[in-house]
Formats: structure tokens, sequence, C-alpha cells
């Protein structure tokens, strides 16, 4: 679709999704081309923003065909969300939101524009909105500001390089919860592709290694796994 400020670049959805952590609920504030929604594992319920019809066309028709029910809504995410607070729509500990939204102009390189800008302040009415759920996990997407390290300096940051029409840029994810938060998916597990594919041999070797031994052994095995400690 080639969607300005897609995520769909080798090692960047991947980086993303690493960091999730579980949830049931998945919402995408500002869906673009949904490459994060199309590659994560669907949640128990998906939800989409997007104030370009045919971005929610699109993402529909993907996950059609791949059998995940989706929501998408063409309206503006936050004034959404701000309704479904004051209704209590969700018990907001179950749900994800990752945001996703057009960078402030100061920190871009490249003079593409989006269909549907953000200005200073909508950012910061963002931040506000998505700091005021109760319970909720949020990640959110930028370049590092001043704005962002303000308004978010109690939050975690993640750094990575990723390829933009600008370059090579540092991208940074801003998340509210605790890197010790269990994983939502072991399939992007790693910091890098390197990483992920030295744990995905290394879990390969240990499965193999596992189907190999004998009934009983395997049995031991996976009644130590399963105690609680």
């Amino acid at each position: 679709m080639g969607y300005l400020g897609s995520k769909g670049g080798s090692g960047v959805y991947q980086k993303i999704i690493s960091m999730m952590p579980r949830h049931r609920i998945y919402i995408e504030a500002f869906l673009g081309e949904g490459a994060i929604i199309r590659n994560k594992p669907a949640a128990e319920k998906n939800i989409g923003f997007d104030l370009n019809v045919d971005a929610l066309i699109f993402v529909r028709n993907e996950l059609y065909q791949a059998g995940i029910e989706f929501q998408g809504y063409q309206t503006d995410s936050m004034a959404s969300l701000r309704d479904w607070k004051r209704g209590e729509v969700f018990n907001w500990q179950d749900v994800l939101i990752y945001a996703d939204p057009p960078y402030l102009l100061e920190t871009r390189t490249s003079a593409a524009r989006y269909q549907h800008e953000y200005t200073e302040p909508q950012h910061h009415a963002m931040i506000d909105t998505l700091r005021a759920l109760p319970g909720a996990r949020v990640m959110i997407s930028g370049y590092r500001s001043d704005l962002y390290d303000s308004l978010l300096s109690d939050w975690r940051r993640e750094d990575f390089q990723a390829m933009t029409r600008g370059g090579v840029r540092t991208e940074s994810v801003w998340l509210n919860f605790d890197e010790s938060a269990p994983a939502y998916s072991h399939s992007f597990a790693g910091r890098d592709y390197k990483e992920r594919q030295r744990i995905k041999r290394k879990a390969e070797r240990w499965a193999e290694k596992y189907r190999n031994l004998p009934e009983r052994e395997r049995l031991a095995i996976m009644s130590e796994m399963m105690k609680e400690k």
C-alpha cells in the first residue's frame, strides 16, 4: 500500500511486536496500512482507527482473509477512547493500545506529508488521553523531542534504528509498563533480527532434543515445568 510512516520495513514491526505485553484487547489508534496489526498474533478483540477509509478497507480485507475479526472506525481515536473511558466500555487492564501518530513536524527530515497531519497540541492531547486510561498498557512510536521527553519522562523508552524515506533514523517507542511484564508472543522474541534467529534456532534444537527423549523423561520434564514456583 506504500503508506507514509509505515512500520512494514524489515525489522521494524518485529521489533515493536516483540515489546508487547499480554493483552486480550488490542487497539491501534493510527492504523495506516496496519503493518503491526496484520503481523502480530491476533488478540481476542482487534480494533483500529484511521481517518483514511482506504486504509481501513485495506486492513479489514487483509485480516478477513486471515480469519481475524476486526472492528475499524473512521473517526478520531482519542475522542473515541475518551468516550469509552466515560462509558466504562472495557476493563482497561485487558487492553493494549499502540499509537503511531504522524510524527512532530520538527523531528522529520522528509518533506512528505500525511493526508491528516497532527499538530503539537494534538500530540499533547493524545498523550494526556492515553495516560488517563486506568490500567491500559500503552505504546507510542515517535522521534525524540522536547515535548515527548517532557510529557513521557516517567515512561520507559526503547530506541532502535530504522530505514525511513529520509534515511536511517533512530525510532523511539515509549511504554507505560515495566520490561518484566509477561510477553504477549514468543514469535518475535529478540531485540533484532540476529537475536531472533539465534533464539529460533535454539528453540528448534531444544524442541528436537525433547522430542527424542523417552516418553517417561518427557513426562517428567513437562511435570517439573508445570509446577508453580
